[in-house]
């Protein structure tokens, strides 16, 4: 069974579809490689990259420390993660977090987590240099306390993550205050016109730059008691939605919140 597929986005910038309907992306600049996200760790994505992609140098750069994006990290000698979510990177790359996500699962392709204190600092406005491609970084905390955004600065194109896409969730016990979220995303519109073009770590995500701007507007809208909500799954989301979770609006931009968390 082939666990990993990848495609082109241009000529240095990769995504990888992963077991668990999730990506990563990797970026390839002349001298190293960055990868973003892991998935959950099942099998080797450091010896695929290696064998299908790039032999170059290679570090992780974790969007946040979710497990279905840091399960993987031990494979990597260089690891940088936004502290915030030190110990929810801790807590949901267990191997006990991860099998309770998965289900039945062969042991021997579920990697072990990567140690805390191996996680490197990463704040907001870190730059990287690939060589020819620089990647900075843009938070976007709210998701989770610590979720970040890297924007490939010469392609014009930012990854947004599960920080902001067309269903956000921000009804998780690592969630920030919708308030918070807010404040995040008005510094964040700061930056919007250093990139063209964004993607999303789940195949379900979709929309355009403009997603940044309409989650923001949301958010007041909620905050101030303009838009009420329809109740999900015991919280509230901000607009209701087809069977795809499409909005009806046919917008783009819509999160599930908790009411005791505005």
């Amino acid at each position: 069974m082939e666990l990993f597929s990848h495609e082109k986005i241009n000529d240095r910038l990769y995504r990888i579809s992963l077991p668990g309907n999730v990506f990563a992306y990797l970026a390839v600049g002349e001298k190293k490689a960055m990868l973003i996200d892991t998935g959950f760790g099942i099998g080797s994505l450091k010896t695929y990259i290696n064998e299908n992609i790039t032999s170059l140098p290679m570090f992780l750069y974790l969007t946040h420390g979710h497990l279905d994006h840091a399960g993987g990290a031990s494979e990597f000698d260089e690891v940088y993660l936004n502290h915030g979510d030190l110990e929810l990177a801790k807590e949901h790359t267990s191997l006990e977090k991860r099998r309770g996500a998965l289900g039945d699962l062969s042991e021997e392709l579920l990697l072990p987590p990567l140690p805390l204190e191996k996680y490197l600092p990463l704040n907001d406005g870190d730059e990287f240099d690939l060589g020819g491609m620089t990647v900075v970084t843009r938070a976007m905390f709210g998701h989770t306390a610590g979720s970040v955004c890297p924007l490939f600065k010469e392609d014009r194109v930012i990854l947004l993550g599960d920080a902001c896409n067309s269903l956000g969730f921000l009804q998780l016990d690592c969630s920030l205050p919708l308030h918070k979220y807010r404040d995040s995303l008005e510094k964040f519109l700061m930056y919007e016109n250093e990139f063209d073009t964004v993607l999303f770590s789940h195949p379900h995500n979709f929309g355009d730059k403009s997603i940044v701007r309409a989650t923001y507007e949301l958010c007041c809208k909620v905050i101030d008691g303009e838009v009420k909500g329809v109740p999900k799954d015991g919280n509230m989301m901000a607009k209701p939605t087809d069977e795809k979770d499409r909005p009806l609006d046919g917008s783009c931009a819509n999160f599930i919140y908790r009411l005791n968390n505005i």
